[in-house]
C-alpha cells in the first residue's frame, strides 16, 4: 500500500496551527471553568457564614460586664509583656557573646602557658601571663594567629629576653562577627 501526500506544505503548517490552536482554546476553557467553581465557592462560604453571624445572638460588653473588665486586664497585661520582651531583645542584641571567645582562646592555650589576667576594651585584649619556655610562647603567638577571628597579634620583643619563665604581655583585636 503506497500513501500519498497530497497537501501543499504550506496547508500543512495552517492544519497543524489550527489543532494547537484548538488544544490551547480546550485548556482555557477547562482552566477558566476551574477558577469559576473556585470563585463559586468561596462566594458560597461567604454567603454561608454572613447567614450563620446574623442569626447567632450578639454579645453586649459594657464596662460593667466583669467578662469584658477581666479582657481587658488580660489584654493590657499582654501589652506590657510585649514591651519587656522587646526591650529584652533590644539589649540582648546590643550586647556581645565574650563566652566564645574564651572557647577560641581555650583551644590556642597549653600546658606550658599561664594566663594571668585579660583585659578587654572594646575589641581589643590583653592578655598578660607567663610562659615556661620562648618556644612555648612563641607558638602560642603563632596560634592566635592562626585563629580566623584574632588578628593584629602583637608580642612585643621585650617578652622574649628571657629564656625560661617567660613573663609576657600579648595584644590583639577580636573581629566582631566572633562576639555576636
Amino acid at each position: 500500500m503506497i500513501k500519498l501526500n497530497l497537501i501543499p506544505p504550506a496547508k500543512e503548517k495552517e492544519i497543524r496551527k489550527a489543532e494547537r490552536f484548538t488544544r490551547v482554546f480546550q485548556w482555557e476553557t477547562e482552566l477558566l471553568g476551574i477558577i469559576l467553581v473556585f470563585i463559586a465557592m468561596l462566594v458560597s462560604t461567604s454567603y454561608i457564614l454572613k447567614v450563620t453571624a446574623s442569626v447567632e445572638k450578639p454579645v453586649i460588653l459594657s464596662d460593667n460586664n466583669e467578662q469584658y473588665k477581666e479582657i481587658e486586664a488580660y489584654d493590657q497585661e499582654a501589652r506590657d509583656m510585649g514591651k519587656i520582651i522587646s526591650q529584652t531583645d533590644k539589649i540582648q542584641k546590643g550586647q556581645l557573646i565574650w563566652y566564645k571567645f574564651f572557647e577560641k582562646i581555650n583551644k590556642q592555650f597549653s600546658d606550658t602557658i599561664e594566663m594571668k589576667k585579660i583585659e578587654t576594651s572594646d575589641y581589643l585584649v590583653l592578655l598578660t601571663g607567663k610562659a615556661k619556655s620562648r618556644d612555648d610562647l612563641i607558638t602560642f603567638k603563632e596560634n592566635l594567629e592562626k585563629e580566623e577571628c584574632f588578628s593584629n597579634v602583637n608580642l612585643p620583643l621585650s617578652n622574649l629576653v628571657a629564656q625560661k619563665d617567660v613573663e609576657f604581655q600579648i595584644d590583639f583585636s577580636i573581629k566582631k562577627e566572633c562576639l555576636r
